[in-house]
């Protein structure tokens, strides 16, 4: 079971268009806008190292898949007969396309990944952190340290409301691999949840390599990550289970930044303004 810090913090700049609209809405209507995970800043994420599995491990899973579902349904989730009237083939085409066949084999080993790689571009995410005080992440995320940093603290709705997960990162030094019978696992057990066939502690696997494994250059972030999967836009949703605490504002925020915040908020959140330690390299909050 995951043990949650205490507290969570999510950095952001103030020189974005929104910034001020996201604050409000984080605070007033506790809603967090998720992002694309395709859109982060690292050319790694979500890109394990892909293997592709034997034609006899394909073969052997599909088999097995066709023997629980009655050969009725393709990995996708789609009944056969959806092929058949989209494509014109009879029902024993189909099935050789498709099942565990020699040519069913070889067709999702060439296509596993690309259903993989669609739940990746379907896949939304906010980011967070256990620690206010990174002088890099206040450098990288606010704009060298000129924007603020907004606490969270967890209430007793947990963080699995309305599809949304909460994690946190793993970093490694190598790639994680993810094998096609992997990926094929992967979609059958989000789509077909409960079947014996598939392993759904495999499946946690693969989500946890894929969407939740860095490399270990990025660990200085301690980074936890609301995931979302599903057919939604990039957007602002609420997550009842998650509370602005407090807010700190950068060592190098402008008066008007501070004016601002303090103004708006100070009456009914503790504000702190991340000052400048006089002998180490580290920053101290002070209450405003």
């Amino acid at each position: 079971m995951e043990v949650f810090p205490e507290y969570f913090y999510r950095y952001r700049s103030a020189d974005t268009w929104h910034f001020w609209e996201e604050v409000e809405q984080a605070i007033s209507s506790s809603k967090i806008w998720l992002s694309q995970l395709t859109a982060q800043n690292d050319p790694f994420e979500a890109r394990p190292c892909r293997e592709r599995s034997s034609i006899a491990d394909i073969r052997l899973f599909l088999r097995d898949f066709s023997r629980i579902t009655g050969g009725k349904f393709a990995t996708s989730g789609r009944p056969l007969s959806d092929f058949m009237v989209g494509s014109g083939a009879s029902k024993a085409k189909v099935r050789k396309q498709l099942g565990p066949t020699m040519e069913g084999a070889v067709f999702h080993r060439e296509t596993a990944f690309a259903a993989f790689e669609a739940v990746r571009g379907a896949t939304l995410i906010a980011s967070f952190s256990e620690v206010c005080d990174s002088l890099l992440m206040w450098s990288h995320y606010t704009s060298s340290h000129k924007g603020i940093c907004l606490e969270y603290q967890m209430d007793d709705f947990g963080m699995y409301v309305g599809g949304v997960g909460f994690a946190r990162l793993d970093y490694a030094d190598v790639r994680p691999v993810v094998t096609t019978v992997d990926a094929l696992n992967y979609i059958g057990h989000q789509n077909f949840d409960g079947l014996p066939c598939f392993d759904s502690a495999r499946a946690r696997k693969t989500f946890d390599d894929s969407l939740l494994t860095k490399s270990s250059d990025w660990s200085y972030e301690k980074e936890w990550r609301l995931c979302s999967s599903g057919d939604e836009l990039p957007g602002y949703r609420i997550i009842p289970g998650l509370k602005v605490s407090a807010i700190y504002i950068g060592a190098n925020s402008s008066r008007d930044v501070e004016e601002k915040i303090t103004a708006a908020f100070g009456s009914n959140l503790p504000i702190y303004k991340m000052m400048i330690d006089k002998r180490e390299y580290k920053l101290v909050p002070r209450s405003l």
